[in-house]
């Protein structure tokens, strides 16, 4: 009441000082030069560096100390036979006044240590240093041992029961038959838990090792390690290894058949021939080629990738006749995935990656290659095939393993195929453009006429008159 809200501060108490203030002060100051700023870094870095190497030193020390110390500890536990008295002496002389009269302290006199000793256990007078055991420690130790060896007969003699127990459940003879008469009798030497639990097992039948005879070693026997080679062998074989010898008739009546189902869609007759073809192991590129392209008709277009994939990891397309069946497969299975699938992503991938191949006998030829602009046609990939009739023109004709006797060229129904796309696409013009090129290059051909017509047609819908006239 009738005091205001603001009054002076306490008479005893300062007012806080005003930081603010003072930084701003500061920064109206003058500001340090370069020069000084430099002179403030290196005695600042000349600082810290004497610091790090102070502390380097120290840790330094320390670990030498507590090397030191490390190797001390390990000298005093080589020593069992004088380290241990003269601990319970230093023990002895560092126990209370009062407790130095108890059984343990009777016998030890106090003892003094020399000065100028070493670091080692510490050196008496007037005692000799064997004797550092008392009575009573060394008769609690023989109490203890008692106890010890009581119990390890104690738990000998039950190992020895059980064992006794298995043997006469497993019925076995000859050296096993006396064991058991020995355990029966209660002679059986005392061993410790492991072996006998491991006898126990072997006589009971339970260890998974196989039981040998008497001078035989848990090793292998030469017979058991051919058997177990064999048994490896067979179930590393692959499908396509030669089982059996194969009939070269009966093969190619086989792979015929194929051929035939693919005209008539017998897709089971198909699987049934590639399985037991695989089983046989007389399945080659032939085989394969005829596989793909029935189940591929068939529309099984997932059993015709797979079986080109085991084919693949046999090897069965790296050079030869198995590089031209695997180009036959491949082009196969383009079809399979552009018309049955119709996944372009998997097509191209597939194109591309024969593309790639080092061997020009893998390399697609212009029949795969129209396999392909006919999938392009097929689902409307208009900028994939202009590229790929770009590097026919460009890139495979200047290979000339690749474009002459490989048959990499681009022949007249590539350009068909590439110009009935661009006259989906209503791209009359440069459609037009590339017939002419065509016949120009390679001649009029049965399907010449048909482009002029498709190119007419696009330029209609787009209502392009004169362009119609001049197609026509």
């Amino acid at each position: 009441q009738g005091v205001p809200l603001t009054c002076a501060p306490h008479p005893g108490r300062m007012p806080a000082p005003n930081w603010r203030s003072k930084r701003r002060e500061k920064k109206k100051g003058k500001k340090a030069s370069p020069k000084q700023s430099k002179a403030a870094f290196k005695s600042w870095f000349k600082d810290k560096k004497k610091k790090d190497e102070k502390v380097k030193i120290l840790r330094k020390k320390s670990r030498l100390e507590k090397g030191a110390r490390d190797r001390e500890d390990a000298k005093g536990k080589k020593k069992k036979g004088n380290g241990a008295p003269k601990e319970k002496s230093q023990a002895n002389d560092k126990a209370p006044e009062g407790k130095r009269d108890s059984p343990d302290h009777a016998d030890a006199p106090p003892r003094k240590k020399v000065k100028g000793a070493g670091p080692g256990p510490a050196l008496t007078v007037g005692v000799p240093q064997e004797a550092g055991v008392s009575a009573s420690l060394v008769q609690r130790l023989l109490e203890t041992k008692q106890r010890l060896l009581a119990g390890n007969s104690e738990a000998a003699r039950v190992e020895a029961q059980k064992q006794a127990a298995s043997l006469k459940s497993a019925e076995v003879s000859g050296r096993r038959g006396n064991l058991a008469g020995q355990a029966s009798q209660g002679n059986v030497p005392q061993e410790n838990g492991r072996n006998t639990a491991k006898k126990a097992a072997v006589a009971a039948g339970s260890d998974k090792r196989p039981a040998h005879s008497e001078g035989a070693t848990w090793k292998q026997t030469g017979e058991q390690k051919k058997q177990k080679w064999q048994e490896k062998s067979a179930a590393s074989r692959k499908p396509w290894a030669p089982k059996q010898e194969v009939v070269r008739e009966e093969l190619v009546a086989l792979n015929r058949s194929m051929a035939d189902c693919a005209q008539t869609r017998n897709l089971p007759r198909v699987r049934e021939i590639l399985a037991d073809l695989e089983a046989r192991g007389w399945a080659n590129g032939h085989t394969y080629a005829a596989a793909v392209n029935a189940l591929c008709r068939c529309g099984d277009w997932k059993g015709a990738s797979a079986a080109m994939e085991r084919a693949e990891r046999a090897g069965l397309f790296r050079r030869g006749a198995g590089a031209a069946s695997g180009v036959i497969v491949r082009t196969s299975m383009l079809r399979g995935f552009c018309e049955v699938a119709r996944d372009f992503k998997k097509a191209e991938a597939l194109f591309a990656r024969m593309e790639r191949e080092k061997d020009v006998a893998s390399r697609p030829n212009a029949r795969t290659a129209n396999t392909f602009l006919r999938g392009c046609l097929t689902l409307g990939a208009v900028v994939p095939a202009e590229e790929l009739l770009r590097r026919m023109e460009e890139e495979w004709s200047k290979d000339s393993a690749w474009c002459g006797e490989h048959g990499g060229a681009a022949d007249a129904s590539s350009y068909e195929y590439v110009v009935l796309l661009l006259c989906q696409a209503l791209r009359y013009k440069p459609a037009q453009k590339l017939a002419k090129r065509a016949i120009e290059k390679l001649g009029a051909s049965p399907g010449s006429a048909g482009m002029f017509v498709a190119a007419a047609r696009a330029a209609a819908v787009c209502g392009d008159e004169a362009a119609v006239a001049r197609s026509v």
